[in-house]
Parts: C-alpha cells; sequence; structure tokens
C-alpha cells in the first residue's frame, strides 16, 4: 500500500478520472451547444430525456450481459462504443440523426454502473481499500471537466 491506496487500484481510479471527465463536459456542455446549433427547446429536451428513459430499461439488460460474460468485457466494449458514439456526434447535424445517435449512445453499455460494481468488487478483493476512495477520482474529474471546458 502505498500514500493513495493500493497500486492495483490506480487503472480503476484512472478510468473513473477520465470518464467523469468526459461526461461532466458532455453533460454539462451538450444543451449548450445544441442551443448553439439552433435546436428548439422541445427538440433539446427531447434529445437530453433519452439517455434517462432509455437507461431506465436497458441498464437491467446489460446487468444481465455483464453477470453472464463479465463485467471487464462489457465495460470495454461500453468505452469502445461511447467513444465511437461521442466520436461520430461531431458530424451529426440536425433533429432526427441527433436524436439517432442519442438512442444509440442510450442503448450502449452504462459505464458507471459498470465501473462502480467492478469498484465493489475491487473493494471486497481488498479488504483496507475503500468505494469513496474511488468515487472521489469521480468527483475531482467533474470538477476538472466543468471548470477546464468552461474555462475554454
Amino acid at each position: 500500500m502505498d500514500l493513495f491506496g493500493h497500486w492495483e487500484a490506480y487503472p480503476l481510479r484512472a478510468l473513473y478520472f477520465f470518464t467523469w471527465v468526459g461526461t461532466s463536459i458532455a453533460g454539462n456542455f451538450l444543451i449548450v451547444t445544441l442551443r448553439h446549433d439552433g435546436f428548439s427547446g422541445k427538440e433539446i429536451a427531447t434529445i437530453a430525456t433519452v439517455g434517462p428513459l432509455f437507461g431506465f430499461f436497458v441498464q437491467p439488460f446489460w446487468g444481465l450481459i455483464a453477470d453472464r460474460f463479465g463485467r471487464r468485457r462489457c465495460l470495454s466494449i461500453g468505452i469502445l462504443i461511447s467513444a465511437a458514439i461521442y466520436f461520430r456526434m461531431y458530424w451529426v447535424h440536425g433533429f432526427w440523426p441527433f436524436l439517432l445517435t442519442a438512442m444509440a449512445l442510450a442503448l450502449s453499455p452504462p459505464l458507471q454502473p459498470l465501473m462502480d460494481t467492478l469498484a465493489l468488487d475491487f473493494v471486497e478483493s481488498k479488504s483496507k481499500l475503500s468505494y469513496g476512495m474511488f468515487r472521489i477520482w469521480g468527483a475531482i474529474a467533474a470538477g476538472v471537466g466543468t471548470a477546464g471546458a468552461g474555462f475554454l
């Protein structure tokens, strides 16, 4: 054990950090960006509603898949899919193409619940670690991502 906890926890801490940086930037500035691109309030509300609505139905499905095929494998697939969809969003213009892209993102594996499950598994295997040790990196990252993107 070192100053910041077990060295085996560094990859998961980094994953929390970088995922939350991306989430904080996308979540906080998506609406501003859509408004700047000329979307109406109803269109923005529809796009913003897709994620939570689909997530309610999709997360249990991905939970079953993660239990069957492995949480790490699902998380790796989810990171690749999410990164590809976020990268694709840069070139999507218009309400319907953007709504379909948001739906595809909402159907991809949920990263944060999978990371939380992996963190809890890690904490269970290492009795001296705490779940909060991982989540604090998400909180730090949300502050860094929001402040950094706001500054830019």
